[in-house]
């Protein structure tokens, strides 16, 4: 016979297994906010893609992003006063020392695609179409409308944060739109269509991104939204404000995206576990 907790379990478990985002890896930077007067800080985090096995890595200060460097070590960025050190770690045994780089290495890592000719300015598409990056940020023939369409109008982005480029494997067009502002920093949008079809049927990546990695040959990408501010209690009568970002976790096959870490939390960064 079986029992209502064996029942639970087991029902646990074939959920868990059709997640395609189970096994997953992230390393996150993020501030949980804490109800009431109590503090709370940014904490370097590893979360499955799914939402589940969340754990603390602890770090001397604040971190504000991370990277890997290999399948078991991380760096990561940690913030004191006006100083900024890289520190890094292997997972096991949870170990954090200075990282021998220069300051100015590039913490991003895997930001932008590989394998992939980039170009401003006028790109010419092979259907017929022309993407113009123009004054004010203009991009011609391309807006997005929503989270999942774009329309033939144009959209607003900056130049200096904008690209389009092809990926010669697949033969499809990815357009990076960016756009910065005083109150959310840099957010952006990718869109992605088959070279040989109208630049109209181009479907959205992910959007409103402060950072993200992405590439075109991998399947599971993640991104992190763009601060906004919330209530730090949604249901309660504490309505002070405060600065909330989701990480969310995509499959291009699957045309999925969720977030395994949402709510009263301010996400900095993310980076997925690599295989080898």
């Amino acid at each position: 016979m079986i029992t209502t907790l064996a029942l639970a379990t087991v029902l646990s478990s074939a959920i868990q297994a059709k997640s395609p985002f189970a096994n997953v890896e992230l390393a996150y930077t993020c501030r949980y906010y804490k109800q009431g007067n109590a503090k709370s800080r940014h904490e370097l985090y590893l979360i499955k893609g799914d939402g589940t096995g969340r754990r603390l890595l602890p770090t001397a200060s604040e971190p504000y992003r991370v990277k890997w460097v290999g399948k078991d070590r991380l760096q990561w960025s940690e913030v004191k006063g006006d100083s900024e050190t890289r520190m890094t770690s292997a997972l096991s045994p949870w170990k954090p020392v200075r990282a021998n780089v220069p300051p100015s290495e590039e913490m991003s890592g895997e930001r932008l695609p590989k394998n992939c000719v980039w170009a401003s300015g006028q790109v010419a598409l092979p259907n017929g179409f022309a993407l113009t990056m123009g004054e004010g940020g203009r991009l011609d023939e391309s807006v997005y409308t929503d989270d999942e369409t774009i329309a033939g109008v144009g959209v607003w982005a900056e130049p200096y944060l904008s690209r389009v480029y092809r990926h010669t494997p697949t033969d499809r067009i990815f357009l990076l739109a960016g756009s910065s502002t005083s109150t959310w920093g840099a957010a952006y949008a990718l869109f992605s269509w088959k070279a040989s079809v109208p630049v109209t049927t181009a479907k959205c990546v992910f959007n409103e991104a402060n950072s993200f990695q992405f590439q075109p040959d991998e399947d599971v990408y993640a991104w992190v939204h763009h601060r906004t501010a919330e209530p730090l209690d949604p249901k309660g009568k504490d309505e002070r404000q405060v600065w909330v970002g989701a990480v969310g976790v995509g499959s291009q096959k699957l045309g999925k995206r969720v977030f395994p870490v949402s709510g009263v939390a301010w996400a900095t960064s993310v980076a997925i576990r690599p295989s080898r």
